[in-house]
């Protein structure tokens, strides 16, 4: 599908190119066209070859005159491969052009370039364009989740799920909809992201589609982790990472692997995990983008390579991690904390681990504010509370706050560096229930 649209795209190019060096009079269609297959050649790539994805969709934004309705449509595709590069200030300039054509004034730039994101969906919204517009919105929702958090992430999907309804986009509805599922799991909201995976599930069957039903899938599969429901995990696991593999869109295929080496990790199957992480390390390794889905993922992967005894490996993901946006910056810390914990470096994971309490508190990652909270193996609470001052809690009282409304069992115990433990995630997630899978 990929080589078809590529092939396509250039067919349409060489046309245009040809048409213009004729001098034909009226090129607005022929031009039209090949935006189009320009941004299906991007957006077929974008899994594959990032750098291939960026180039198709800045052809096409050559082809966007200013005051074109579809500019913002194609500049946010542009800036969303930017923002993947980890190129976020160049991220932030795509937007100046959409900007220009308002005639407003130029404002500071927030970190990420969220305010020239926001002003990108400004323009669709002023101009009343339902499909562009949702596009934006779509496009908008994964920086800000990365950058400000899952609470910013899921206010504005359900400013585009209101607005995609109300225009009759039920598809660009469904697409938010699917995208309010990891925000949801970092707010320990994990009943409300199980509901809404087997609505996306439920509903794509019905269209035939399989790819946001992966996503919703692997949703499912963490939350029968975290509550212990090992072997409903794993049969998920087994369900869905084939598919993962056969579509080989990165944004699918490393977390569904890096959630499976969890599972199999939990299990007591350390070489099935080992072989996972391996995985992991090819597809990252070869891939353009590959660093920064790692980036996403590196805290679990790193837990689970301590777990295994692939101290190598887990300082090869470190290394090759992106941390261009705040939540991936705190997990990686979070893993070097980890790292830290399994050389005795006690004191330096401690560090660490308050550091990273502080920086998942603000960011609104629930649960690993709470494995943060707890204190490196060896490390006695008085001696942290000491190092981390008069407000530090023992790891019972930080699990209790970070869920509002939950009675938390104090744990008895801890399992080593911070790892998928059933054992561990049993007592501090029996409040949840079981999980239908």
């Amino acid at each position: 599908m990929a080589d078809r649209a590529e092939l396509i795209a250039y067919h349409f190019t060489q046309a245009l190119a040809h048409a213009r060096a004729a001098m034909e009079p009226d090129l607005a269609e022929l031009e039209g066209s090949t935006r189009e297959a320009l941004v299906l050649a991007g957006d077929s790539m974008l899994g594959l070859n990032l750098a291939r994805a960026e180039a198709h969709y800045r052809q096409a934004l050559e082809l966007c005159p200013p005051d074109a309705p579809g500019r913002a449509r194609v500049a946010a595709r542009v800036g969303r491969a930017a923002f993947q590069a980890g190129r976020v200030a160049e991220a932030a300039s795509t937007y100046e052009g959409p900007r220009r054509a308002r005639g407003g004034a130029r404002r500071p730039r927030r970190p990420g370039g969220m305010e020239d994101l926001r002003a990108a969906l400004a323009v669709g919204l002023e101009i009343g364009a339902g499909y562009d517009t949702a596009v934006v919105y779509n496009n908008l929702i994964e920086p800000l989740w990365l950058s400000e958090g899952p609470a910013a992430a899921l206010a504005t999907c359900q400013e585009a799920i209101e607005f995609s309804e109300r225009r009759g986009l039920v598809e660009g509805a469904a697409w938010v909809r699917s995208a309010t599922l990891v925000p949801l799991l970092d707010l320990g909201r994990w009943d409300e992201a199980v509901a809404t995976a087997d609505a996306v599930v439920g509903w794509e069957q019905e269209q035939g589609g399989q790819y946001m039903s992966q996503m919703a899938h692997q949703v499912k599969a963490r939350v029968l982790l975290w509550r212990g429901q090992l072997e409903a995990a794993r049969a998920l696991t087994r369900e869905f990472l084939p598919r993962a593999r056969s579509i080989d869109d990165l944004q699918l295929l490393v977390p569904a692997l890096a959630t499976a080496a969890a599972v199999e990790q939990a299990a007591r199957a350390p070489t099935a995990a080992s072989a996972l992480v391996e995985e992991v390390l090819g597809v990252v390794g070869d891939r353009d983008g590959g660093g920064w889905y790692l980036g996403q993922q590196v805290t679990d992967l790193v837990r689970v390579c301590v777990a295994v005894g692939r101290r190598a490996a887990a300082a090869a993901l470190a290394a090759q991690a992106n941390d261009g946006v705040a939540r991936n910056r705190h997990g990686l810390l979070a893993a070097r904390a980890t790292l830290a914990e399994a050389d005795g470096a006690l004191e330096e994971a401690a560090r660490r681990y308050d550091e990273a309490a502080a920086r998942w508190a603000e960011f609104g990652h629930q649960l690993e504010r709470a494995r943060a909270c707890s204190a490196p193996a060896g490390a006695s609470w008085p001696s942290a509370g000491r190092r981390a001052g008069p407000g530090s809690r023992p790891p019972a009282a930080c699990w209790r706050r970070s869920t509002p409304d939950r009675s938390w069992p104090r744990p008895t115990r801890r399992c080593g560096p911070m790892t998928a433990d059933p054992m561990f995630l049993g007592e501090v997630s029996i409040w949840a229930g079981p999980v239908r899978s």
